[in-house]
Protein backbone atom coordinates (compact mmCIF):
# COMPACT_ATOMS: atom_id res chain seq x y z
CA UNK A 1 0.00 0.00 0.00
CA UNK A 2 1.27 3.21 -1.24
CA UNK A 3 0.93 6.29 1.25
CA UNK A 4 1.13 9.59 0.63
CA UNK A 5 0.75 12.31 3.83
CA UNK A 6 1.90 15.89 4.69
CA UNK A 7 2.12 16.89 8.21
CA UNK A 8 2.16 20.75 8.80
CA UNK A 9 1.43 20.86 12.63
CA UNK A 10 1.17 17.24 14.35
CA UNK A 11 1.42 16.26 17.37
CA UNK A 12 2.08 12.46 18.34
CA UNK A 13 2.66 10.56 21.75
CA UNK A 14 5.21 7.93 21.22
CA UNK A 15 3.18 5.67 23.48
CA UNK A 16 0.39 5.69 21.02
CA UNK A 17 2.74 4.37 18.48
CA UNK A 18 4.61 1.63 20.50
CA UNK A 19 1.08 -0.16 20.99
CA UNK A 20 2.03 -0.70 17.50
CA UNK A 21 5.84 -0.78 17.21
CA UNK A 22 7.20 -0.75 20.62
CA UNK A 23 10.71 0.42 19.96
CA UNK A 24 10.60 4.00 21.09
CA UNK A 25 11.11 5.78 24.62
CA UNK A 26 8.07 6.03 26.75
CA UNK A 27 6.39 9.32 27.92
CA UNK A 28 7.41 11.06 25.03
CA UNK A 29 5.51 13.40 22.78
CA UNK A 30 6.74 14.95 19.49
CA UNK A 31 6.04 17.97 17.10
CA UNK A 32 6.27 17.52 13.43
CA UNK A 33 6.04 18.93 9.87
CA UNK A 34 6.91 15.97 7.00
CA UNK A 35 6.09 14.81 3.61
CA UNK A 36 6.13 11.20 3.22
CA UNK A 37 5.74 9.04 0.50
CA UNK A 38 5.88 5.10 -0.10
CA UNK A 39 5.28 1.81 1.78
CA UNK A 40 5.78 0.97 5.20
CA UNK A 41 9.27 -1.14 4.44
CA UNK A 42 10.43 1.78 1.75
CA UNK A 43 9.55 5.10 3.18
CA UNK A 44 10.27 8.21 2.34
CA UNK A 45 10.11 11.31 4.93
CA UNK A 46 11.20 14.77 2.62
CA UNK A 47 11.26 17.74 4.75
CA UNK A 48 11.17 16.75 8.42
CA UNK A 49 10.63 18.94 11.41
CA UNK A 50 10.66 17.12 14.93
CA UNK A 51 11.02 18.54 18.33
CA UNK A 52 10.16 16.80 21.40
CA UNK A 53 11.90 18.10 24.99
CA UNK A 54 15.05 19.78 24.13
CA UNK A 55 15.60 17.59 20.66
CA UNK A 56 14.98 18.89 17.29
CA UNK A 57 15.52 17.09 14.06
CA UNK A 58 15.55 18.66 10.36
CA UNK A 59 16.28 16.69 6.90
CA UNK A 60 15.66 14.30 4.66
CA UNK A 61 15.31 10.69 5.86
CA UNK A 62 14.75 7.32 3.32
CA UNK A 63 13.35 3.66 5.24
CA UNK A 64 13.60 0.24 4.22
CA UNK A 65 11.78 -2.25 6.23
CA UNK A 66 11.77 0.04 9.30
CA UNK A 67 8.76 -1.76 10.48
CA UNK A 68 9.90 -5.11 9.60
CA UNK A 69 12.47 -7.06 12.37
CA UNK A 70 12.95 -10.20 9.85
CA UNK A 71 13.60 -7.87 6.71
CA UNK A 72 17.45 -6.10 6.13
CA UNK A 73 17.10 -2.49 7.23
CA UNK A 74 18.52 0.57 5.92
CA UNK A 75 18.11 4.53 6.71
CA UNK A 76 19.84 7.06 3.98
CA UNK A 77 19.95 10.64 5.79
CA UNK A 78 20.62 13.65 4.77
CA UNK A 79 20.94 15.92 7.70
CA UNK A 80 20.12 19.32 8.03
CA UNK A 81 20.55 19.52 11.37
CA UNK A 82 20.00 17.08 14.77
CA UNK A 83 19.77 19.09 18.29
CA UNK A 84 20.23 16.89 21.01
CA UNK A 85 22.04 15.01 23.71
CA UNK A 86 22.86 11.46 24.20
CA UNK A 87 20.64 10.05 26.65
CA UNK A 88 17.23 12.25 24.66
CA UNK A 89 18.79 10.88 21.17
CA UNK A 90 18.69 7.43 22.57
CA UNK A 91 15.21 7.61 24.31
CA UNK A 92 13.63 9.70 21.24
CA UNK A 93 15.03 6.84 18.18
CA UNK A 94 13.73 3.64 17.40
CA UNK A 95 16.05 1.00 19.39
CA UNK A 96 17.46 -0.23 16.18
CA UNK A 97 18.63 2.66 15.65
CA UNK A 98 19.54 4.24 19.88
CA UNK A 99 21.51 1.56 20.37
CA UNK A 100 24.00 2.46 17.88
CA UNK A 101 24.47 5.86 19.45
CA UNK A 102 28.14 5.31 20.28
CA UNK A 103 28.35 5.74 24.31
CA UNK A 104 30.96 8.64 24.38
CA UNK A 105 29.11 11.08 23.01
CA UNK A 106 27.38 11.18 26.34
CA UNK A 107 30.57 13.16 27.29
CA UNK A 108 29.23 15.98 24.31
CA UNK A 109 26.68 16.53 26.15
CA UNK A 110 24.03 18.77 23.65
CA UNK A 111 25.08 18.46 20.53
CA UNK A 112 24.54 19.46 16.85
CA UNK A 113 24.73 17.08 14.35
CA UNK A 114 24.97 17.72 10.14
CA UNK A 115 25.96 15.53 7.25
CA UNK A 116 24.59 12.29 5.39
CA UNK A 117 24.60 9.04 6.25
CA UNK A 118 23.47 5.65 5.20
CA UNK A 119 22.67 3.30 8.37
CA UNK A 120 21.88 -0.39 8.20
CA UNK A 121 21.72 -3.41 11.12
CA UNK A 122 24.85 -3.77 11.22
CA UNK A 123 27.03 -0.51 9.17
CA UNK A 124 27.16 3.13 9.30
CA UNK A 125 28.63 5.49 6.75
CA UNK A 126 28.80 8.64 7.55
CA UNK A 127 30.03 12.54 6.66
CA UNK A 128 29.16 14.12 9.75
CA UNK A 129 30.17 17.36 11.74
CA UNK A 130 29.58 17.62 15.01
CA UNK A 131 29.61 20.81 17.21
CA UNK A 132 28.98 20.54 21.15
CA UNK A 133 30.73 22.63 23.86
CA UNK A 134 33.24 20.59 23.89
CA UNK A 135 34.24 21.55 20.24
CA UNK A 136 33.96 20.76 16.95
CA UNK A 137 34.52 17.48 15.16
CA UNK A 138 34.37 16.27 11.12
CA UNK A 139 34.02 12.51 10.46
CA UNK A 140 33.70 10.55 7.40
CA UNK A 141 33.73 6.99 8.27
CA UNK A 142 32.62 3.61 7.35
CA UNK A 143 31.63 1.42 10.67
CA UNK A 144 30.69 -2.15 10.41
CA UNK A 145 29.46 -4.66 13.29
CA UNK A 146 28.00 -1.90 15.11
CA UNK A 147 25.65 -4.29 16.89
CA UNK A 148 27.85 -3.78 19.45
CA UNK A 149 28.67 -0.37 18.78
CA UNK A 150 31.91 0.24 21.59
CA UNK A 151 33.50 -2.35 19.84
CA UNK A 152 32.75 -1.37 15.96
CA UNK A 153 35.32 -1.38 13.35
CA UNK A 154 35.85 1.38 11.13
CA UNK A 155 37.79 3.25 8.36
CA UNK A 156 37.78 6.90 7.05
CA UNK A 157 38.96 10.25 8.33
CA UNK A 158 38.58 12.36 11.50
CA UNK A 159 39.07 15.81 12.69
CA UNK A 160 39.28 17.94 15.58
CA UNK A 161 38.88 21.89 15.45
CA UNK A 162 38.88 23.30 18.92
CA UNK A 163 38.13 20.19 20.84
CA UNK A 164 38.26 20.08 24.49
CA UNK A 165 39.74 16.61 24.36
CA UNK A 166 41.05 16.99 28.32
CA UNK A 167 37.45 16.46 29.67
CA UNK A 168 36.47 14.30 26.63
CA UNK A 169 38.70 11.57 28.21
CA UNK A 170 39.12 12.66 31.49
CA UNK A 171 42.68 13.85 31.88
CA UNK A 172 43.11 17.17 33.45
CA UNK A 173 46.67 17.78 31.84
CA UNK A 174 45.18 17.70 28.35
CA UNK A 175 43.14 20.82 26.75
CA UNK A 176 42.28 21.52 23.13
CA UNK A 177 42.97 20.10 20.08
CA UNK A 178 42.71 20.59 16.59
CA UNK A 179 44.13 17.51 14.29
CA UNK A 180 43.55 15.58 11.61
CA UNK A 181 43.64 11.55 11.29
CA UNK A 182 43.30 8.69 9.13
CA UNK A 183 41.68 5.63 11.10
CA UNK A 184 41.52 2.29 10.43
CA UNK A 185 40.66 -0.24 13.65
CA UNK A 186 37.40 -1.32 15.95
CA UNK A 187 36.72 -0.13 19.63
CA UNK A 188 35.29 3.69 20.63
CA UNK A 189 36.17 3.32 24.37
CA UNK A 190 39.53 2.52 26.49
CA UNK A 191 39.18 -1.49 26.76
CA UNK A 192 37.91 -2.13 23.53
CA UNK A 193 40.20 0.45 21.68
CA UNK A 194 42.69 -0.83 18.57
CA UNK A 195 43.44 1.27 15.38
CA UNK A 196 45.85 2.34 13.64
CA UNK A 197 46.74 6.08 13.53
CA UNK A 198 48.22 8.61 10.89
CA UNK A 199 47.90 12.34 10.63
CA UNK A 200 48.75 15.84 12.06
CA UNK A 201 48.44 17.73 14.88
CA UNK A 202 48.14 21.20 14.73
CA UNK A 203 47.67 22.11 17.95
CA UNK A 204 47.39 19.94 21.30
CA UNK A 205 47.48 21.58 25.39
CA UNK A 206 49.02 19.56 27.32
CA UNK A 207 50.33 20.89 30.75
CA UNK A 208 49.48 24.35 30.26
CA UNK A 209 51.44 24.38 27.07
CA UNK A 210 49.90 24.31 23.65
CA UNK A 211 51.47 21.64 21.28
CA UNK A 212 51.91 22.32 17.43
CA UNK A 213 52.89 20.51 14.41
CA UNK A 214 53.08 16.91 15.24
CA UNK A 215 52.54 13.99 13.15
CA UNK A 216 51.76 10.69 14.49
CA UNK A 217 51.85 6.92 12.48
CA UNK A 218 51.08 4.15 14.24
CA UNK A 219 48.75 1.37 16.61
CA UNK A 220 46.53 2.93 18.99
CA UNK A 221 45.35 0.57 22.01
CA UNK A 222 44.00 1.45 25.13
CA UNK A 223 47.21 3.00 27.24
CA UNK A 224 49.42 1.83 24.53
CA UNK A 225 51.31 3.15 21.60
CA UNK A 226 53.37 1.81 18.96
CA UNK A 227 54.94 4.03 16.25
CA UNK A 228 56.38 7.28 15.07
CA UNK A 229 55.71 10.19 16.25
CA UNK A 230 57.78 13.40 14.96
CA UNK A 231 57.45 17.03 16.38
CA UNK A 232 58.59 20.55 14.52
CA UNK A 233 57.02 22.28 17.57
CA UNK A 234 59.26 25.54 17.78
CA UNK A 235 60.04 24.22 21.31
CA UNK A 236 60.09 20.98 21.17
CA UNK A 237 62.19 19.20 17.64
CA UNK A 238 62.77 15.53 18.14
CA UNK A 239 61.25 12.07 16.28
CA UNK A 240 60.31 9.41 18.46
CA UNK A 241 60.11 5.43 17.15
CA UNK A 242 58.95 2.72 19.79
CA UNK A 243 56.70 1.55 22.07
CA UNK A 244 54.87 2.99 25.30
CA UNK A 245 52.80 0.57 27.30
CA UNK A 246 50.51 1.36 30.54
CA UNK A 247 48.60 -1.33 30.29
CA UNK A 248 49.55 -3.62 32.91
CA UNK A 249 50.53 -3.13 36.44
CA UNK A 250 54.48 -2.52 34.77
CA UNK A 251 54.55 -0.38 32.37
CA UNK A 252 57.13 -1.09 29.29
CA UNK A 253 59.01 1.37 27.53
CA UNK A 254 60.95 0.90 24.31
CA UNK A 255 61.79 3.22 22.00
CA UNK A 256 64.18 5.70 20.49
CA UNK A 257 63.80 9.44 21.17
CA UNK A 258 66.06 11.85 18.77
CA UNK A 259 65.29 14.79 20.47
CA UNK A 260 67.06 17.99 18.07
CA UNK A 261 65.71 20.71 20.69
CA UNK A 262 63.45 20.44 24.03
CA UNK A 263 63.02 23.59 25.76
CA UNK A 264 61.44 22.52 29.38
CA UNK A 265 60.93 25.90 30.63
CA UNK A 266 57.99 26.82 28.28
CA UNK A 267 56.83 23.20 28.32
CA UNK A 268 56.25 24.48 31.96
CA UNK A 269 58.22 20.82 33.22
CA UNK A 270 61.23 23.46 34.79
CA UNK A 271 61.00 26.06 36.71
CA UNK A 272 64.51 27.39 35.80
CA UNK A 273 64.99 30.38 33.42
CA UNK A 274 66.38 28.90 30.86
CA UNK A 275 66.35 24.45 30.56
CA UNK A 276 67.09 22.91 27.14
CA UNK A 277 68.22 19.61 26.32
CA UNK A 278 69.35 17.76 23.52
CA UNK A 279 70.47 14.44 22.30
CA UNK A 280 69.42 10.84 21.67
CA UNK A 281 67.45 8.73 24.30
CA UNK A 282 67.36 4.95 23.83
CA UNK A 283 65.53 3.60 26.36
CA UNK A 284 64.15 -0.10 26.87
CA UNK A 285 62.41 -0.40 30.33
CA UNK A 286 59.37 -2.19 32.30
CA UNK A 287 58.29 -1.10 35.75
CA UNK A 288 55.39 0.69 37.46
CA UNK A 289 57.73 3.58 39.36
CA UNK A 290 61.43 4.14 40.39
CA UNK A 291 60.90 1.31 42.67
CA UNK A 292 60.63 -1.59 40.43
CA UNK A 293 62.05 -0.34 37.26
CA UNK A 294 64.17 -2.61 35.58
CA UNK A 295 66.34 -1.90 32.15
CA UNK A 296 68.66 0.30 30.32
CA UNK A 297 67.96 3.82 29.27
CA UNK A 298 71.30 5.21 27.32
CA UNK A 299 72.02 8.76 26.88
CA UNK A 300 74.25 9.76 23.78
CA UNK A 301 75.65 12.91 22.11
CA UNK A 302 73.71 14.91 25.10
CA UNK A 303 73.66 18.34 25.87
CA UNK A 304 71.95 20.41 28.44
CA UNK A 305 71.83 24.31 28.55
CA UNK A 306 70.71 26.12 32.02
CA UNK A 307 71.28 30.09 32.81
CA UNK A 308 75.04 29.38 33.55
CA UNK A 309 76.33 27.41 30.97
CA UNK A 310 75.67 24.47 28.55
CA UNK A 311 76.89 20.95 29.44
CA UNK A 312 77.59 18.32 27.14
CA UNK A 313 77.68 14.78 27.37
CA UNK A 314 78.64 12.30 25.35
CA UNK A 315 77.68 8.65 27.02
CA UNK A 316 75.42 8.03 29.57
CA UNK A 317 73.71 4.93 30.65
CA UNK A 318 71.81 3.69 33.61
CA UNK A 319 71.04 -0.22 34.32
CA UNK A 320 68.70 -1.20 36.37
CA UNK A 321 68.32 -5.08 37.19
CA UNK A 322 66.57 -7.64 40.00
CA UNK A 323 68.12 -10.61 40.87
CA UNK A 324 66.26 -13.77 42.63
CA UNK A 325 65.80 -12.65 45.79
CA UNK A 326 65.37 -8.71 45.18
CA UNK A 327 68.81 -7.60 45.31
CA UNK A 328 68.68 -4.42 43.04
CA UNK A 329 71.46 -2.70 41.55
CA UNK A 330 71.50 0.52 39.57
CA UNK A 331 74.58 1.32 37.67
CA UNK A 332 75.40 4.13 36.15
CA UNK A 333 78.10 4.40 33.67
CA UNK A 334 79.24 7.92 31.95
CA UNK A 335 82.94 9.02 31.63
CA UNK A 336 81.77 12.90 31.53
CA UNK A 337 78.92 12.50 34.62
CA UNK A 338 79.37 9.81 37.15
CA UNK A 339 80.39 6.14 37.16
CA UNK A 340 79.25 3.33 39.99
CA UNK A 341 76.54 1.22 41.18
CA UNK A 342 73.87 1.26 44.16
CA UNK A 343 73.14 -2.27 45.10
CA UNK A 344 70.65 -3.47 47.94
CA UNK A 345 67.26 -3.80 49.19
CA UNK A 346 65.74 -0.62 49.25
CA UNK A 347 62.74 1.99 48.35
CA UNK A 348 64.34 5.09 46.00
CA UNK A 349 61.94 7.34 47.33
CA UNK A 350 63.01 6.76 50.79
CA UNK A 351 67.03 7.40 50.04
CA UNK A 352 66.64 10.49 52.36
CA UNK A 353 65.02 9.39 55.27
CA UNK A 354 67.16 6.68 55.15
CA UNK A 355 70.52 8.54 55.81
CA UNK A 356 68.70 10.74 58.25
CA UNK A 357 67.39 7.95 60.56
CA UNK A 358 71.22 6.29 60.20
CA UNK A 359 72.80 9.26 61.58
CA UNK A 360 69.79 10.23 64.27
CA UNK A 361 70.16 6.91 65.21
CA UNK A 362 72.66 7.75 67.52
CA UNK A 363 70.59 9.76 69.69
CA UNK A 364 68.35 8.65 71.87
CA UNK A 365 66.03 11.59 71.83
CA UNK A 366 65.84 11.07 68.08
CA UNK A 367 62.28 9.79 66.43
CA UNK A 368 63.06 8.50 63.19
CA UNK A 369 60.98 8.69 60.19
CA UNK A 370 59.08 5.94 59.46
CA UNK A 371 59.79 4.02 56.87
CA UNK A 372 59.95 -0.17 55.13
CA UNK A 373 61.63 -2.55 57.44
CA UNK A 374 64.76 -4.53 56.08
CA UNK A 375 65.99 -1.93 53.97
CA UNK A 376 70.10 -1.97 53.41
CA UNK A 377 71.74 -0.41 50.57
CA UNK A 378 76.24 -0.06 49.75
CA UNK A 379 76.81 2.52 46.65
CA UNK A 380 80.19 3.78 45.19
CA UNK A 381 80.13 6.46 43.01
CA UNK A 382 83.02 8.05 41.18
CA UNK A 383 81.90 12.07 40.49
CA UNK A 384 82.92 14.07 37.74
CA UNK A 385 82.59 17.69 37.53
CA UNK A 386 79.72 18.36 35.04
CA UNK A 387 76.80 16.40 36.54
CA UNK A 388 77.31 18.20 39.99
CA UNK A 389 77.67 22.37 37.76
CA UNK A 390 74.15 20.96 36.00
CA UNK A 391 72.43 21.20 39.72
CA UNK A 392 74.66 23.00 41.40
CA UNK A 393 76.36 25.69 39.07
CA UNK A 394 78.37 27.35 42.03
CA UNK A 395 80.21 24.30 42.73
CA UNK A 396 82.76 22.29 40.98
CA UNK A 397 84.53 19.16 41.99
CA UNK A 398 87.69 18.05 41.16
CA UNK A 399 88.77 14.81 39.67
CA UNK A 400 89.18 11.61 41.34
CA UNK A 401 86.42 12.54 43.84
CA UNK A 402 84.37 9.61 45.14
CA UNK A 403 82.15 8.56 47.73
CA UNK A 404 81.27 5.01 48.63
CA UNK A 405 79.24 3.71 51.55
CA UNK A 406 76.94 1.27 53.38
CA UNK A 407 73.44 1.52 55.19
CA UNK A 408 71.55 -1.13 56.93
CA UNK A 409 68.33 0.76 58.13
CA UNK A 410 66.95 -1.70 60.94
CA UNK A 411 70.25 -1.70 62.87
CA UNK A 412 70.94 2.08 62.54
CA UNK A 413 74.26 1.28 60.78
CA UNK A 414 75.18 3.77 58.37
CA UNK A 415 79.10 3.78 56.99
CA UNK A 416 80.49 6.91 54.37
CA UNK A 417 83.81 7.72 52.43
CA UNK A 418 84.36 10.76 50.66
CA UNK A 419 87.63 12.40 49.37
CA UNK A 420 88.02 15.18 46.48
CA UNK A 421 91.32 16.59 45.33
CA UNK A 422 89.78 20.28 45.34
CA UNK A 423 86.19 21.69 45.66
CA UNK A 424 85.24 25.21 44.63
CA UNK A 425 81.59 26.30 46.17
CA UNK A 426 80.35 29.79 46.83
CA UNK A 427 83.83 31.70 45.88
CA UNK A 428 85.26 29.44 48.34
CA UNK A 429 88.10 26.65 47.63
CA UNK A 430 88.85 23.61 49.40
CA UNK A 431 91.86 21.49 48.75
CA UNK A 432 92.43 17.91 49.54
CA UNK A 433 89.29 16.87 51.14
CA UNK A 434 87.90 13.83 53.30
CA UNK A 435 85.47 12.90 54.95
CA UNK A 436 84.93 9.58 57.22
CA UNK A 437 81.57 8.37 58.71
CA UNK A 438 80.97 5.18 60.30
CA UNK A 439 78.60 5.58 63.03
CA UNK A 440 79.16 2.04 64.95
CA UNK A 441 82.96 2.76 65.27
CA UNK A 442 83.69 2.83 69.18
CA UNK A 443 86.71 5.57 68.55
CA UNK A 444 84.94 7.96 66.15
CA UNK A 445 82.07 8.65 64.21
CA UNK A 446 82.91 11.39 62.18
CA UNK A 447 86.98 12.42 60.97
CA UNK A 448 87.03 15.18 58.25
CA UNK A 449 89.65 16.51 57.22
CA UNK A 450 91.17 19.53 54.45
CA UNK A 451 94.58 20.60 53.79
CA UNK A 452 93.26 24.32 52.76
CA UNK A 453 90.40 26.36 53.15
CA UNK A 454 90.53 29.55 51.16
CA UNK A 455 87.39 31.97 51.83
CA UNK A 456 87.01 35.82 50.67
CA UNK A 457 87.16 36.47 54.19
CA UNK A 458 89.52 34.30 55.74
CA UNK A 459 92.02 31.82 54.96
CA UNK A 460 92.17 28.25 56.95
CA UNK A 461 94.63 25.44 56.69
CA UNK A 462 95.24 21.82 58.35
CA UNK A 463 91.59 21.71 59.17
CA UNK A 464 90.93 18.08 61.16
CA UNK A 465 87.45 17.51 62.77
CA UNK A 466 86.89 14.30 64.59
CA UNK A 467 83.95 12.94 66.60
CA UNK A 468 82.55 10.26 69.02
CA UNK A 469 79.37 9.58 70.78
CA UNK A 470 78.79 8.95 74.62
CA UNK A 471 75.66 9.21 76.37
CA UNK A 472 73.19 10.24 73.78
CA UNK A 473 75.84 12.93 73.08
CA UNK A 474 77.85 13.69 69.95
CA UNK A 475 81.73 15.39 70.81
CA UNK A 476 83.69 17.23 68.52
CA UNK A 477 87.23 18.47 68.09
CA UNK A 478 88.28 20.35 66.01
CA UNK A 479 92.03 21.93 64.79
CA UNK A 480 92.95 24.13 62.17
CA UNK A 481 95.13 26.95 61.45
CA UNK A 482 94.30 30.63 60.25
CA UNK A 483 95.00 33.92 58.96
CA UNK A 484 96.56 35.68 55.95
CA UNK A 485 100.25 33.95 57.02
CA UNK A 486 98.46 31.08 59.13
CA UNK A 487 99.15 32.24 62.77
CA UNK A 488 96.37 32.22 64.04
CA UNK A 489 95.17 28.95 66.04
CA UNK A 490 91.82 27.20 67.21
CA UNK A 491 91.06 24.25 69.33
CA UNK A 492 87.74 23.79 69.74
CA UNK A 493 85.94 21.15 71.69
CA UNK A 494 81.99 21.27 71.41
CA UNK A 495 79.07 19.14 71.24
CA UNK A 496 75.11 18.44 69.44
CA UNK A 497 72.62 16.24 71.00
CA UNK A 498 68.74 16.81 71.34
CA UNK A 499 66.93 18.20 74.64
CA UNK A 500 63.42 16.15 75.37
CA UNK A 501 61.86 18.64 73.35
CA UNK A 502 63.54 17.64 70.47
CA UNK A 503 65.38 21.23 70.09
CA UNK A 504 69.13 21.10 68.86
CA UNK A 505 71.82 21.90 71.69
CA UNK A 506 75.39 23.04 70.42
CA UNK A 507 77.39 23.64 73.16
CA UNK A 508 81.12 24.34 73.62
CA UNK A 509 83.92 22.67 76.31
CA UNK A 510 86.22 24.20 77.23
CA UNK A 511 88.64 25.60 74.12
CA UNK A 512 91.43 27.89 72.95
CA UNK A 513 91.79 30.44 70.15
CA UNK A 514 95.02 32.33 69.37
CA UNK A 515 94.28 35.39 67.65
CA UNK A 516 96.59 37.80 66.95
CA UNK A 517 98.98 36.90 69.11
CA UNK A 518 96.23 36.94 71.40
CA UNK A 519 94.83 33.91 72.96
CA UNK A 520 91.35 32.91 74.15
CA UNK A 521 90.00 30.41 76.04
CA UNK A 522 86.20 29.68 75.84
CA UNK A 523 84.67 28.42 78.64
CA UNK A 524 87.39 28.62 81.26
CA UNK A 525 85.16 26.79 84.10
CA UNK A 526 84.06 24.22 82.23
CA UNK A 527 80.78 24.13 82.83
CA UNK A 528 77.41 23.28 81.21
CA UNK A 529 76.57 26.84 79.83
CA UNK A 530 78.38 27.81 76.64
CA UNK A 531 75.67 26.77 74.45
CA UNK A 532 73.38 27.48 71.84
CA UNK A 533 69.94 26.20 71.85
CA UNK A 534 67.63 25.92 68.55
CA UNK A 535 64.82 24.10 66.74
CA UNK A 536 64.69 22.51 63.33
CA UNK A 537 63.15 25.70 61.51
CA UNK A 538 65.82 28.31 63.39
CA UNK A 539 62.98 30.36 64.14
CA UNK A 540 63.86 29.33 68.45
CA UNK A 541 67.22 30.38 69.61
CA UNK A 542 68.38 30.53 72.64
CA UNK A 543 72.30 31.74 73.77
CA UNK A 544 73.13 30.61 77.07
CA UNK A 545 76.11 32.71 78.70
CA UNK A 546 78.61 32.21 76.11
CA UNK A 547 81.96 33.74 77.53
CA UNK A 548 85.94 34.10 76.57
CA UNK A 549 88.50 35.16 78.66
CA UNK A 550 92.13 35.93 77.77
CA UNK A 551 95.39 36.23 79.83
CA UNK A 552 94.90 39.91 80.46
CA UNK A 553 91.66 39.67 82.03
CA UNK A 554 89.80 40.58 79.30
CA UNK A 555 86.41 38.94 78.43
CA UNK A 556 83.59 38.86 76.45
CA UNK A 557 79.97 37.79 77.55
CA UNK A 558 77.07 36.51 75.42
CA UNK A 559 73.90 35.90 76.13
CA UNK A 560 69.83 36.39 74.75
CA UNK A 561 67.21 34.79 72.60
CA UNK A 562 65.76 35.29 69.15
CA UNK A 563 62.15 33.93 68.23
CA UNK A 564 61.39 34.57 64.20
CA UNK A 565 61.63 38.18 63.15
CA UNK A 566 59.50 39.63 65.99
CA UNK A 567 61.81 39.31 68.86
CA UNK A 568 65.08 39.94 69.51
CA UNK A 569 67.64 39.95 73.30
CA UNK A 570 70.82 40.39 72.87
CA UNK A 571 73.15 41.00 75.20
CA UNK A 572 77.14 41.68 74.36
CA UNK A 573 79.16 42.60 77.43
CA UNK A 574 83.41 43.81 77.31
CA UNK A 575 85.03 43.66 80.03
CA UNK A 576 88.90 45.58 79.78
CA UNK A 577 88.63 44.84 76.47
CA UNK A 578 90.89 47.06 74.28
Amino acid sequence: VNLTAQFTEASISLDEINLLYPQFGKGKTVDLAADLNGTLNQLSVENLYLSSDATGIRGNFSFDNLFDSKAPFRMDADIRNITTSYYQLRALMPDILGKNVPEPSKVLGRFTLRGNSIVTTNSVKAQININSGLGNVYADLDLTEIDEIENAEYTGFISLIDFNLGEFVGNSKLGYATLDFNVKGKGFVRGSLNTEVNGQVYGMDFNKYRYQNIQVSGLLKDQLFDGFVESNDPNVKFTFKGLADFRSAQNQFNFTAAVDYADFKKMNFIRDSVSIFKGIVNMNVVGSNLDDVAGEINFTRTSYENINDTYFFEDFQVVSSFDSDTLRTIEINSPDIITGYMKGNFKTRELGRLVQNSIGSIYTNYRPYEIEPNQEVSFNFKIYNKIVEVFFPEIQFGPNTFIRGDIVADEGDFKLTFRSPNIGAYRNELENIEVRIDNKNPLFNTFVSVDDISTVYYNLKDFNLINTTLNDTLFFRTEFKGGSEYNDSYNLNFYHTFNEEQKSVIGLKKSDISFKENTWVINREGNAKNKVIFNSALDSITIEEMVMNNNNREQIRLRGQMADSTYKDLELQFKLVS
